[in-house]
């Protein structure tokens, strides 16, 4: 069977379509998870200064530790979600395939 030119052109446009939904779809529930860790951390955390208030004497008051814990709960988001894209490419580009080569670490390249 002969396809024409035109054909193989609207054949590619509806399979990128369908990549494009199921990747978006995909990276939604990966940000949901994101989001739920996030969500939890910043509540775990918030809640240590009402667990053990002595233990911040001295140290911060209670509007200060919530400053904080915003502060760590946006970085953690922030790097969470650079992770994830980093390892994804990471995995399309075929850099954790086996054949010879060790599996590459995850340290961030700017850390060292």
């Amino acid at each position: 069977m002969k396809i024409t030119k035109r054909q193989l052109r609207r054949i590619i446009k509806e399979e990128k379509r369908k990549l494009m939904r199921e990747t978006i779809a995909d990276m939604m529930s990966t940000e949901d998870a994101i989001n739920n860790l996030v969500a939890e951390f910043q509540a775990g955390m918030d809640g240590l200064f009402q667990e053990d208030p002595e233990m911040f004497a001295g140290r911060s008051t209670e509007k200060e530790w919530k400053l904080q814990v915003n502060g760590a709960t946006e970085m953690l988001a922030n790097e969470l979600a650079k992770t994830v894209e980093r390892v994804e490419t990471m995995l399309h580009d075929g850099q954790f395939q086996r054949g010879g080569r060790e599996f590459i670490t995850l340290r961030d390249p700017e850390v060292g």
